[in-house]
C-alpha cells in the first residue's frame, strides 16, 4: 500500500511546487493534506505486512488507500478543468476571461471536496494514533524501506537470462530419463505426460530437453504451445499454424486464419503433419476436456512423433497415456535436501554453494519451510540475495513467515512465501509487479511495450542523467533477478526482449492487486476485482456479461486495456466507457478493437499518455490528435494509417511513434517493400522528445526535407527509414553525426534498383549503435559500418556490391549475427582467420554468382548456426567448415540439385564426411506448395529422407 501512496505522495508534491499560482489559495489546503498523509507512510511501512493478522489494522490501511485515491482524483480533475490555452485577438480575450471565470467556479468546487477529504484524513489520523502505539516497535521488513534507486543503471541482462547448466540443480537425471522416453518407444506417436504440483519446474525441465539439440535433430518439426487454464481452441490451433508455416506471408496469413472455423484449423493441422516426424510440447494442461479437444488435431502417425504434456492433473495423465499404446508418465518430485540446498546457497550467495557458517540455522529454516519446491527456493533465495549477510537480518526475515513450516497445503505455503517476497520489494518495485495483473495468463510480455506502460502510470521517476526508459528497465531487472519474473525471450545479444510471471507468482500478484485496487479484470468469466471505483480495467478478450456494470464500476478509470482477440462486445464497452466522461484516462490500448475511426470522444482524454490502436482498421488520425498533449506513446502498428497530421507536431512529450505494418515474405522471396510506412508530418523536427520513429518515409513535406529535420531529433535511440533516394545520401549522413543516441537503424531505399548513397564519414561514429539494416542497391557498402563497434546484428539485403563485403565486418568485436541477402555479385567468399570472433548465427542468402566459400582455421570460433539459401552456382559443400567446432546446426535452402549431390556423394572416408556426420542437425529445405519440405541426413546411409 505505502508504494501506491507514495506515488500519490511524489504527484502532490509536483503539483503544489510547479502550479502555485494555478492553486491560489488552495495551496496551503493541499500542503497540509501532504504533510498529513507523509506521517501515514512511515507507519505503513511497518504495518502492512501484519494485516493479514489484524482485521482492524486491514480497515485502517483500507481507508488511507481510498483517501489517497481520491486525492489524486481530485489532483487530475482540477488540472483537467483548470487547463487553458494562450488565445490571441478578441475572440481569444473572450476566452481567456471565460476560462478565468471557469477556473475560479473550479476552484470553489474542488475547495469543498479538498475540505471533505481533509476531514476523512483528520478521522483516519486519530485510529492512527491507536495503531501507532500498538504496533511502534514493529520493525518492517528490510526491503520495504527503501525507495531509492541505484544511481546508476548498470549492464544486468547477464544476471536475468535463462537458467544456464550451472544454475540448474537436481536436473541432470530427470532430463536423462526424459530424453530416454522421447527416443525409446515404437513408430507409433507416444505422448508423454510431465506432472507435478506448481512450482516443482515442469516447464523448466521440459525447456531444457526440449531445447537440447540433440532431441531437435530426430524430429522435423519442433513446436512449443502453452495451453493455460483459459485457453481457447481456436486460439491455440491458429498459434500451430503460425508456428508450422513460420516462412509465409504473416500479413496476408493471419486474413487467411480469421476465415476458417475449428474445424478447417484442426483439418489443416493434422494435414500439415500427417506426413512428418513431429515433436510438440503442450504447456501446462489443466483440465482431461482441454486434452480431448487438442490431441484430434495431431496426427498418430508411423513416423515415431511424440507428444508431451506437462500437467498438475493426474487424471488428466491416466486418460492421455491411454489414448497411446505405450505413452509414459513421469511424476516429478520436489528436490532433495542437499539438491535444494545447493540450489538455495547459488540464488542467495551469488553463485556459491556454501552456506556461511553463522547463516546456517537460519537457511536450514528457510529451507525446511520451501519443502523442496524450486520456484520457492529460488524467490526467497534471490530475495536474500539483496541483503546484507547480518544474522539478525536473516533471522527477521524468517520469523515473517510466522507458522508457514506447519502448514500442509504446499500451495498455501508458496503463497505465503511469495507474498514475503512481495513484502521484501523496495517500494518502486512493488506497483511495477503488481501492475502485472493485468496481463492474461501465460501471456508473453513484450518488454518495451510494459516499459511506456509504467511510464504513462507514474510508476516510474527520472534519476539523474537517466531516461525514465533506462530507469523502468532497471526496475524491470531487478524484478527478473529476484526470480518474480522470468525471461521468456531474448535478443540476439542477451537483451531480454519478453517476460513471463510464474503462474503461481501471478496468483500471488493477483491477491495483492485485488486488495489494494490496483486492476480489474473483464472476462467471460465476469469481474476479477474491485468493483468499486476500479482504477485500471484489464478486458481479456471476450466477455458475455459486464458491459452493463462498467458505469458503476469505472467513476475512477484511469487505464483501459484490451487484450486480444477484441471484438464487437469490446467496441460496445469501449463506447459505454468514452460517452460516458471518463475524462481521467492515461492508458488506453485499443488493441485488436474493431475500429475503423477513432472515436471523438478519445480526444477529450486530455490526460491520455498512452495510446495503442494496434490491429485496429483505423486508416487515418485526424487533426483533434493535437489536444492530447500529455500523450508519450502513439502505436499505430498493424493499422492501415499511412500519414500523420501536421498538428501531431503540437504534441511535444512524444517519445514513441510506431506506424508500420512489417509484411513478412516467403523466406528467399525478393519481395522489396516489405514493410509500409508513412509519411511525416511537417516540421516533424519539433517533437523534441521522440526516442522512436518507424518507419518514415524519406520524402520532403513542402520545402522541408525529411532526412534534414531528422537531425534535429537529437534523443532518437530507434528509427527506420524508407524511400531514401540517392540525392538524400549526403544530407542524410549529416543528419545520421548529430544522432548520438542511437541504438538501432534501418535504412530501406526508394525502390530496389534506386542506389543507397551512404559514402560520407561519420565522426560521431554511432558508438551505441547495436542493429544495423540496409536494404537497397549500393556501389559499395559504407567504410563506416568497420567502424561500429557495439554493432551485434547486422542485415544487408539487395546491396548487389561487387566489393567482399565481409571485410568490412570481419573485425567488429561484438557481432553475434549477419543476414546477407542478394548482397554480393561476387564469385568467393574467404572468412578469415581470426575474423568474426563473436559471431553466433550466420545465414547468406540469394547469391547467385557465389560458387566457392572458404573458412579459415580460427574463424567464426563461435558459430552454433549457419545457413545457405538459394546460391544457385554453388555446387560444392564450403570447405574448411570442418574448422567451426561449435556448430550445431547447417541448413541448406533451395540449393541445386548438383551441390545436393555431392553433398550426398562426399567421399564417406573424408574428414569432411566424418565431420558432418558428428552435426547435430544437418537439413536440406525445398519449397513445396509453399512449405518447406525439410529432408534429413540419414547417417547410416548417407542420403537425406
Amino acid at each position: 500500500m505505502d508504494s501506491i501512496l507514495s506515488l500519490i505522495l511524489n504527484n502532490l508534491a509536483t503539483v503544489i511546487n510547479q502550479e502555485r499560482a494555478l492553486l491560489g489559495g488552495l495551496h496551503g489546503d493541499l500542503e497540509n493534506m501532504k504533510n498529513e498523509l507523509e506521517h501515514m507512510v512511515g507507519f505503513l511501512r511497518r504495518a502492512e505486512f501484519l494485516v493479514e493478522n489484524d482485521p482492524g489494522l486491514e480497515i485502517w490501511v483500507r481507508q488511507v488507500r481510498d483517501v489517497a485515491y481520491d486525492v489524486e482524483d481530485i489532483l487530475d480533475e482540477f488540472m483537467l478543468r483548470c487547463s487553458n490555452r494562450n488565445s490571441n485577438g478578441l475572440l481569444g480575450q473572450g476566452r481567456t476571461l471565460y476560462n478565468k471565470i471557469k477556473n475560479l467556479k473550479a476552484r470553489h468546487e474542488i475547495a469543498n471536496e479538498i475540505q471533505e477529504i481533509h476531514k476523512r484524513i483528520v478521522n483516519i489520523s486519530e485510529a492512527h494514533k491507536r495503531y501507532h502505539t500498538q504496533y511502534a516497535g514493529v520493525a518492517a521488513p528490510t526491503g520495504s524501506s527503501s525507495s531509492v534507486m541505484p544511481s546508476i543503471l548498470y549492464d544486468r541482462r547477464g544476471d536475468a537470462l535463462l537458467l544456464e547448466e550451472a544454475d540448474l540443480v537436481g536436473t541432470e537425471k530427470p532430463r536423462n530419463e526424459l530424453k530416454a522416453m522421447l527416443l525409446s518407444g515404437n513408430s507409433r506417436r507416444n505422448v508423454i505426460s510431465v506432472v507435478g504440483m506448481g512450482g516443482l519446474g515442469k516447464t523448466t525441465l521440459v525447456k531444457k530437453v526440449f531445447d537440447d539439440i540433440n532431441i531437435k535433430s530426430q524430429f522435423n518439426n519442433h513446436m512449443w504451445i502453452t495451453v493455460s487454464e483459459s485457453f481457447k481452441l481456436e486460439e491455440l490451433l491458429k498459434e500451430t499454424i503460425r508456428k508450422l508455416f513460420e516462412d509465409k506471408d504473416r500479413y496476408q496469413f493471419r486474413k487467411d486464419l480469421d476465415l476458417m472455423d475449428i474445424n478447417g484449423l484442426r483439418q489443416l493441422v493434422y494435414e500439415s503433419l500427417q506426413s512428418e516426424k513431429y515433436i510438440v510440447v503442450f504447456d501446462d494442461v489443466w483440465h482431461r476436456t482441454d486434452w480431448d479437444a487438442i490431441h484430434l488435431a495431431f496426427p498418430r502417425n508411423e513416423y515415431g512423433s511424440r507428444v508431451v504434456i506437462t500437467t498438475r492433473n493426474n487424471e488428466l495423465t491416466k486418460a492421455a497415456s491411454n489414448t497411446e499404446n505405450g505413452g509414459f508418465i513421469y511424476h516429478l518430485k520436489p528436490l532433495a535436501e542437499e539438491e535444494a540446498r545447493q540450489l538455495f546457497c547459488k540464488k542467495a550467495f551469488g553463485g556459491s554453494s556454501s552456506c556461511p557458517p553463522h547463516l546456517t540455522e537460519v537457511c536450514k529454516n528457510l529451507l525446511t519451510a520451501c519443502e523442496g519446491l524450486p520456484l520457492a527456493i529460488v524467490v526467497i533465495g534471490s530475495a536474500l540475495a539483496t541483503k546484507s549477510r547480518r544474522t539478525e537480518e536473516w533471522d527477521l526475515f524468517y520469523r515473517s513467515l510466522g507458522e508457514v513450516s506447519k502448514s500442509n497445503n504446499s500451495l498455501n505455503v508458496m503463497m505465503k512465501l511469495l507474498s514475503l517476497s512481495y513484502y521484501d520489494l523496495p517500494n518502486y518495485l512493488r506497483v511495477c509487479l503488481l501492475y502485472l495483473s493485468i496481463f492474461p495468463e501465460d501471456a508473453m510480455i513484450e518488454k518495451m511495450t510494459l516499459i511506456r506502460l509504467w511510464i504513462a502510470e507514474g510508476f516510474v521517476q527520472e534519476k539523474l542523467s537517466m531516461s525514465m526508459e533506462e530507469v523502468a528497465e532497471g526496475h524491470l531487472y531487478e524484478l527478473l533477478d529476484r526470480s518474480l519474473l522470468q525471461v521468456a525471450e531474448i535478443y540476439h545479444d542477451g537483451r531480454v526482449k519478453a517476460v513471463r510471471i510464474h503462474d503461481i507468482v501471478r496468483k500471488m500478484i493477483i491477491l495483492q492487486a485485488k486488495e489494494q485496487n490496483i486492476t480489474t479484470i473483464i472476462s467471460s468469466k465476469g469481474v476479477r476485482g474491485s468493483t468499486n471505483k476500479a482504477r485500471r480495467i484489464a478486458i481479456h478478450g471476450s466477455f458475455d456479461k459486464g458491459s452493463t456494470q462498467l458505469k458503476t464500476i469505472c467513476k475512477s478509470l484511469h487505464s483501459l486495456v484490451f487484450f486480444e482477440p477484441a471484438d464487437l462486445i469490446s467496441k460496445q464497452a469501449l463506447d459505454i466507457l468514452l460517452h460516458d466522461g471518463r475524462r481521467l484516462i492515461k492508458v488506453l490500448d485499443l488493441r485488436g478493437v474493431p475500429l475503423e475511426e477513432i472515436p471523438n470522444e478519445l480526444f477529450s482524454l486530455v490526460h491520455l499518455k498512452y495510446l495503442s490502436l494496434r490491429n485496429t482498421g483505423i486508416k487515418s488520425i485526424p487533426k483533434s490528435i493535437e489536444k492530447l498533449l500529455n500523450l508519450e506513446t502513439l502505436n499505430l502498428k498493424g493499422t492501415l494509417v499511412t500519414k500523420l497530421p501536421r498538428e501531431i507536431v503540437k504534441l511535444q512529450k512524444l517519445r514513441h511513434i510506431l506506424v508500420y505494418i512489417y509484411r513478412e515474405a516467403v523466406s528467399g522471396s525478393v519481395l522489396f517493400n516489405r514493410i509500409s510506412s508513412f509519411s511525416a508530418p511537417y516540421k516533424i523536427s519539433e517533437l523534441k522528445s521522440l526516442q522512436k520513429i518507424c518507419f518514415i518515409k524519406a520524402d520532403e513535406m513542402g520545402n522541408v526535407k525529411i532526412v534534414k529535420e531528422i537531425g534535429e531529433l537529437t534523443k532518437l535511440r530507434r528509427l527506420g527509414i524508407m524511400k531514401l533516394r540517392t540525392k538524400d545520401g549526403k544530407e542524410f549522413c549529416s543528419s545520421l553525426e548529430k544522432l548520438a543516441q542511437l541504438r538501432s537503424l534501418s535504412i530501406v531505399s526508394f525502390e530496389e534498383e534506386e542506389v543507397i548513397d551512404l559514402q560520407y564519414s561519420l565522426s560521431s561514429n554511432l558508438i551505441f549503435l547495436r542493429t544495423l539494416e540496409l536494404w537497397g542497391r549500393m556501389e559499395q557498402l559504407p567504410r563506416w559500418i568497420s567502424f561500429l563497434q557495439g554493432l551485434t546484428y547486422v542485415s544487408l539485403r539487395w546491396s548487389r556490391v561487387r566489393d567482399d563485403p565481409l571485410q568490412y565486418l570481419q573485425d567488429l568485436p561484438n557481432l553475434v549475427k549477419i543476414y546477407l541477402e542478394c548482397v554480393y555479385e561476387g564469385e568467393e567468399l574467404c572468412f578469415k582467420a581470426g575474423g568474426f570472433p563473436a559471431l553466433k548465427w550466420l545465414t547468406l542468402w540469394s547469391l547467385p554468382e557465389l560458387r566457392l566459400v572458404k573458412v579459415e582455421e580460427g574463424s567464426m570460433p563461435l558459430l552454433e548456426e549457419l545457413k545457405f539459401g538459394d546460391c544457385i552456382a554453388m555446387v560444392e559443400v564450403p570447405s574448411g567448415i570442418q574448422h567451426l567446432e561449435h556448430l550445431q546446426y547447417l541448413r541448406f535452402y533451395d540449393m541445386p540439385t548438383l551441390f545436393v549431390k555431392a553433398l550426398e556423394n562426399m567421399d564417406k572416408e573424408s574428414k569432411d564426411y566424418k565431420w558432418i556426420l558428428q552435426l547435430p542437425r544437418l537439413v536440406v529445405s525445398d519449397m513445396v506448395n509453399q512449405r518447406w519440405n525439410n529432408r534429413f541426413l540419414h547417417k547410416a546411409t548417407g542420403k537425406f529422407i
